[in-house]
């Protein structure tokens, strides 16, 4: 199945994979709410220091959340975004987290397609599970691109 996918700069995304933050921020929102695949960049935050993001994988597709809301960011939800509130941030609401068996992604702007398997998410029972909240989202008329269907 093609999921929609997100690239965040590590720290962010191992920290999305662990469920240590559950807001990410950006100044634009997409019209998509369901299943998406955080895909840790190539390059870190150049705000940490190296033994920072040392370690840390690169260039890899870490865990699928389920993306239920974005909204303008308000004070509130600093703590769980990691980050103090910034002109025109939106708030990208996470919930639930499946980790991946991380595999490598060439990552784009916006959000791109990614195909996942069974195998990604140990098994058939989590991907039924991902596959069908990604129906549902398909069917209450949310798309992630133009023309996208499914």
């Amino acid at each position: 199945m093609n999921l929609p996918a997100l690239s965040v700069k590590q720290p962010w995304a191992s920290r999305i994979a662990r469920g240590a933050k559950t807001i990410e921020t950006r100044t634009w929102a997409p019209s998509w709410r369901g299943p998406l695949v955080i895909v840790s960049s190539r390059e870190p935050d150049t705000r940490f220091e190296d033994s920072v993001t040392s370690g840390l994988p690169y260039g890899q597709a870490l865990c699928i959340v389920l993306l239920i809301d974005c909204r303008p960011m308000t004070e509130a939800d600093e703590q769980a975004a990691c980050c103090e509130i910034y002109p025109r941030a939106v708030a990208w609401v996470l919930k639930g987290c499946w980790r991946l068996v991380p595999f490598g992604v060439t990552g784009q702007r916006g959000l791109y397609p990614v195909e996942i398997h069974p195998a990604h998410v140990g098994g058939r029972g989590a991907y039924d599970e991902i596959a069908e909240y990604h129906r549902r989202a398909i069917a209450r008329g949310f798309r992630w691109r133009k023309g996208h269907d499914g």
